[in-house]
Order: C-alpha cells, then structure tokens, then sequence
C-alpha cells in the first residue's frame, strides 16, 4: 500500500513534467520579468516587431527579430534569423503574421565563394517565418544553374498572400516587374520592361520597388536612371491591370522628391543633380550663380499631369527638403531653416 502510494504522485510529476515540456515547445512559453507568456505565431494586438541586423565578417550575418509591448515598449523575447546579405537596404519586412527575409545555402563565408564541392546546390531563397522563430521556404530567388532568376528586393502584400519580386537585371529581355501567389506559386502579373519602353520610350531605366499601399489595393513601383526617376507603375490588387505614370517630359532633369501614394502628389526639381561628388556639385552650384538660376520645386499631379510653382530660390542645387504630413499638407523648407506648410485644396 506504501508502494502504491508512493508511486502515484511521482507518476503525477512525471506526467506534469511531460505536459510542461509539450506545452513549452508547442506554444514557446518565454519567461520575462519572472512572468509566463505564451509566444504565439502572430503578433497580438498589443506587440510590435522590429529587428536589429548583426553584421558577422567569416559568417553568415544573424538578425534579431525583437517582438516588444507596444504600450511601454519593453521586449518581451526575440529570435534569430540568417541574413546572407546585411547591407541590403531592405533586408528584413515585418508583419503581423509573418517576417519575410532571404536566405542561402552552399556559400564559404571565410573564402567568399560558393563551395565548389556543392556548386550545383548553391541557391538564394525568401524565407517566411513565423512568430515562433520557424521558418519556410517561400520563393526560390536564384543559383547558379537557374537561369535568370529573381532579385534579392522583395515586398510583401498586407494580406501576405502576394509577394512582389524583379525578374532576371536590365539588359535581359527577361527582365521584369513579377507578382506572385504566395500559396500557388504561380504569377498573377509580370510586367517586362521592354514592354514598357516600347510603349513609352522615355520611361527607361532600372525597376525599383516600393509599397503597397496600407489597403493593400495598389502596388508602387518605380523605373529610375541613377538618382533620376522616369516613371512609376502602379498595380491594381482587384484585376492585376497596371499604369504607368511618365514624368512630365517638358522639365529639365532633375531629382523627385517624395511622392504620396494616396493622391498621386510627388515634388520635382527640375535642374537639381546629384552627383555623389561633392567638388562636382560645388562646380554645377558656381556655374548656376554664374548663369542666374534659381532652384525651383514644383508640385505635380502622377493622375492629372498638373503641376504648380510651390517655392523658388536663388540658392543654387536647394532642394527644400519636402515632407508630406498628410494627404494634404506638404512641408518645405527655406534657406533660412523656417519650414512652411503647403495645403492642398
């Protein structure tokens, strides 16, 4: 009787101790503040996510998917995840079910090289991962033996159905704007750009991707020469048909400013280059003293091809720093640093 005794309440602690552990490995309990909480595969209502790239010289580089308290900020836990190309301006695309990130397999990070032992088996994928830090496979990009393949730039829908991708590099007759269904696999749109430029011929260049829009409605894209933009696409999410949007064809070159999504509204300078030297740009600012010009910024319409003179001064290459507060309130700056509001109306 003793026995028995004795042993149903160690079979209880074994049994307690082996739900414990299926509990913590299916719903990752982390421990925080000598608090439990359950780390789920979306974020709740009340987290927000951000990440922190770890930059590594002789191995793969590493980011920190850090998930906080959206109310005071506190990090509740974090995970870990690859990071083949660090430097990339779009590294890591965060949403609330979902962090999306590129991923290789086969490269010597101490040689710098693909393996040669496994050269065939060399390939860049986008990974899906979720809140618990597992990942998949979503899209094959590249390797050595794919043909043209994808990018490395990416840009997922709010819906995080729809995954937008650049198709082979310019020159190629390949080369392409692609959307894709996340779930199928299949493209609900390729737009090539050879297409485009046939159709107008002054829209050339390279193919940059932007946003979604937060409905999720539209998508942006833009075709752009260096620091110069000669276009926009816009694709609509209800029917996959798309525009294209020229800029206005009697300004001088000159760089764009911010364009608001919503309306259509984008700022341009006419005449304003960027070098990326600074004693070149010194020598285009004496010129335009020598010659009287005056840096302008106008305000343009993507949707009605109007524009309007917003702002004007002597001061050579200015650009006025524009900002968009809302759908209607652009701010500008002056020479002397006062910043003025202008409201569309």
């Amino acid at each position: 009787m003793k026995k028995i005794l004795f042993i149903i309440p160690i079979f209880l602690l074994v049994s307690g101790l082996g739900f414990g552990i299926y509990y913590f490995y299916h719903n990752k309990i982390v421990i925080f503040n000598n608090s439990q909480i359950v780390q789920n595969k979306c974020l709740s209502e009340n987290e927000i996510a951000d990440y922190k790239i770890n930059k590594k010289q002789n191995e793969v580089s590493t980011a920190d998917i850090i998930i906080s308290d959206k109310k005071n900020g506190q990090e509740r836990y974090k995970f870990q995840i690859e990071i083949p190309i660090p430097n990339h301006y779009h590294p890591v695309e965060l949403h609330k079910c979902g962090v999306y990130a590129a991923r290789d397999f086969n490269y010597d990070y101490i040689k710098k090289i693909t393996s040669p032992d496994d050269l065939s088996n060399y390939k860049i994928e986008l990974w899906q991962y979720d809140y618990n830090g597992k990942g998949k496979s979503l899209v094959f990009l590249s390797g050595p033996i794919s043909g043209s393949g994808f990018g490395s730039d990416f840009r997922v829908d709010p819906s995080e159905k729809i995954i937008v991708l650049i198709k082979s590099y310019l020159g190629k007759d390949d080369y392409a704007l692609v959307i894709k269904d996340t779930n199928t696999k299949n493209d609900v749109l390729s737009v090539k750009l050879k297409d485009i430029t046939k159709k107008y011929p002054e829209v050339v260049g390279s193919i940059g991707l932007i946003k979604w829009t937060d409905d999720g409605k539209y998508f942006w894209a833009d075709i752009f020469d260096g620091a110069y933009t000669k276009g926009f696409i816009r694709v609509d999410s209800k029917d996959w048909s798309y525009q294209v949007f020229e800029m206005p064809s009697d300004m001088d070159i000159g760089i764009t400013g911010p364009v608001n999504f919503n309306t259509g509204y984008v700022t341009l300078h006419p005449g304003v280059v960027w070098t990326g030297v600074v004693e070149m740009n010194q020598q285009i600012s004496e010129q335009w003293l020598k010659e009287g010009k005056q840096s302008k910024m106008y305000l343009y319409n993507l949707f009605t091809k109007q524009k309007e003179l917003i702002a004007t001064t002597t001061k050579p290459l200015w650009e006025f720093n524009p900002k968009w507060l809302s759908d209607t309130e652009l701010q500008y700056e002056l020479l002397t640093g006062e910043k003025k509001i202008y409201s569309i109306k």
